[in-house]
């Protein structure tokens, strides 16, 4: 196959084993996962607006923050027009991860309070707001 380029220079691409895939998938195995993937396909616009309020609350998080920040927004018609509202949906569960955060490094043993107060208080005088430090 060939492709153009935004240079228009041709480069070649080999589909050789996308191509082999494809010819031995078990054709019985077509049908259920067509099935699944239509299953999960958002159909209106409530369930496409809550998969971009997942993803964009899952942006370099762990799956615990994904899920828990997804679920603190995902009823959408309580703060639709209520920016403060969802500001402090958001605040709140990502003071509830702090919070589970730290006790999971307390517990795994990597949670050493001098060096986290050092980093905080760097932190804060460079000018860090208190609510949005990493530590």
């Amino acid at each position: 196959m060939i492709v153009q380029n935004t240079e228009d220079k041709s480069v070649n691409v080999s589909t050789t084993k996308a191509d082999e895939f494809f010819r031995n998938f078990p054709k019985d195995k077509v049908v259920p996962y067509k099935e699944y993937w239509e299953s999960i396909c958002p159909i209106n616009h409530d369930e496409i607006f809550r998969r971009y309020l997942f993803a964009y609350m899952s942006v370099h998080t762990t799956w615990k923050s994904n899920v828990a920040g997804y679920n603190a927004i995902k009823n959408f018609s309580e703060w639709l027009d209520n920016k403060e509202l969802l500001r402090e949906k958001i605040k709140k569960v990502k003071k509830q991860l702090k919070i589970e955060k730290k006790k999971q490094k307390k517990k795994s043993g990597l949670h050493t309070g001098d060096f986290y107060q050092e980093e905080y208080n760097k932190f804060i005088e460079n000018g860090g707001d208190a609510d949005s430090c990493p530590f």
